[in-house]
């Protein structure tokens, strides 16, 4: 493989590393502001709102994640054909999708959610918006995900930024000028709606070919990756449970106004499922070209290299936001009802968060082998526990009773995870990877409780900030140049093997 063709997975690293510190940025910038202009029952519908738009990604049937991949492994002269077929059977789905969530929103409005604020009525128009905002969003999936799959991961990830910007802000906006949901979720369609036709501009102009004829729906284009998307919707339909359980079971045994502050403990504590995203949509392109080039020593240095790299992103962050989780919501929110209500749930939340962020590098290296029966497995015991869990802990447990399952499932299924996909395709040096985890965790938690004990109990956020950072800087530090014994640099540059 020549030199301008090897992959520029630290590029791609450091792109989707960006675009996910903008999404944990984003939510620590605008749900404070969600909550002051909206209420917490307002801001309780927006969670809704998130968590209804995660459970569609359900719909896509694995077609996102299958062309994706398809695009990665270089389809040549059938990308055209591949695309439009994809693309009309998704957004196909994704009416049908809207249909059924507007045809059951006046079951959800009376039935479901417990409101004081809102009418039945109101939330049944809500929730009609709702479905019309989450299928336009589920539509531009399809787009970046094949822009990711074409390595076009930097261009992707200004997209996502100024998609992410504008809806934010324009929600911010009406809600400012209105004080009423439905011009937000307006805002939400429109931003929506331009964000998906500006995917799909720039994908159909990287695969656009002079002189080569139209596009057409071919069904036989995307025959050869109907099998490995089965199992990426098995997987998806499997992740979608574990993630999202939680909240559409909180949702319907609390009411509004509790869900809230679950959805705000939820908010800080999705930081460690948010940081391994550079991580896996970068590693997954690589891994699959090496696996399919039969380069497995390459393969299982990189394999390293990726759970180091997620583990320096998740751990060091999530042991800060477990740690600090009340001072940081107090800063955060500056209401000390709701900082009292979820820093405890977001505290054994993010616990559980940790263990299940480190077996993305087993979910990656299964796909990229294009199997699936691991991560259904173990993702279908998650679900089951979870569910079970949740409906005997939280009348028992209250807003704790989520994160006291959630902690003790991952504690469990992670390691075995590991173990079994690892041993599955051969992958060796297993004992480097817990002695890492034990010691990257040990450095990460020492630090913070060592720095918790020098801060008063009223610091304000600059200098918290600062003390933190401090901490953050020398956790880095020992553990790339000590522990891995290498600089900075060739840290990043490890993926170029």
């Amino acid at each position: 493989m020549s030199e301008q063709t090897t992959p520029r997975v630290q590029l791609n690293i450091l792109a989707n590393l960006a675009g996910r510190a903008w999404a944990i940025l984003s939510v620590f910038l605008f749900v404070p502001l969600y909550l002051n202009l909206a209420g917490l029952e307002g801001y309780a519908m927006i969670t809704f709102y998130a968590t209804l738009s995660a459970v569609l990604l359900v719909a896509d049937g694995g077609l996102a994640i299958g062309l994706a991949r398809e695009l990665a492994r270089d389809t040549g002269s059938r990308k055209q054909d591949l695309v439009r077929t994809t693309e009309v059977i998704f957004i196909g789905i994704a009416l049908v999708a809207m249909l059924i969530i507007i045809l059951g929103a006046d079951f959800i409005s009376t039935n479901w959610l417990s409101a004081e604020t809102y009418s039945a009525s109101r939330v049944k128009g809500y929730l009609i918006l709702m479905a019309i905002a989450s299928g336009t969003q589920l539509i531009s999936s399809i787009y970046f995900g094949a822009l990711n799959g074409l390595q076009q991961q930097v261009r992707a990830n200004v997209l996502q930024f100024l998609w992410s910007l504008f809806r934010q802000v324009s929600g911010l906006v009406a809600l400012l000028l209105t004080k009423d949901l439905l011009y937000f979720f307006i805002c939400q369609i429109v931003s929506n709606v331009a964000y998906a036709w500006a995917c799909r501009f720039f994908l159909l102009q990287k695969i656009s070919v002079t002189g080569a004829p139209t596009a057409t729906f071919d069904l036989s284009a995307v025959r050869g990756m109907m099998r490995f998307s089965g199992g990426v919707f098995a997987i998806t339909l499997v992740s979608i449970i574990v993630l999202q359980s939680d909240k559409i079971i909180v949702s319907y045994l609390s009411t509004l106004k509790e869900f809230g502050v679950y959805g705000v403990a939820a908010a800080v504590a999705q930081a460690p499922g948010v940081l391994t995203t550079p991580v896996s949509v970068a590693l997954i392109p690589r891994l699959t070209q090496l696996v399919s080039n039969r380069e497995f020593g390459k393969l299982e240095r990189i394999y390293h290299h990726g759970f180091r790299v997620l583990a320096l992103l998740v751990i060091p962050l999530s042991t800060v936001l477990m740690v600090f989780s009340e001072q940081i919501i107090f800063l955060w929110t500056n209401n000390p009802d709701v900082t009292a209500a979820a820093h405890m749930p977001a505290t054994l939340l993010i616990t559980g968060s940790i263990f299940f962020a480190l077996h993305v590098p087993a979910y990656c290296l299964a796909l990229a082998y294009g199997e699936t029966k691991y991560n259904i497995v173990f993702g279908s015991i998650l679900a089951v526990v979870g569910i079970a869990g949740y409906f005997l802990l939280v009348p028992r447990l209250g807003l704790n009773g989520p994160g006291v399952v959630w902690s003790l499932m991952n504690l469990v299924i992670t390691p075995l995870n590991l173990l079994v996909v690892q041993n599955a395709f051969k992958i060796g040096n297993q004992l480097k990877i817990l002695v890492m985890v034990l010691f990257l965790s040990l450095l990460s938690l020492i630090t913070m409780m060592g720095l918790k004990t020098l801060m008063s109990e009223e610091i304000s956020l600059v200098p918290f900030g600062m003390i933190i950072s401090v901490g953050m800087i020398f956790i880095v530090f020992v553990f790339i140049r000590f522990f891995c014994q290498s600089s900075f640099k060739d840290f990043i540059r490890g993926f170029e093997v």
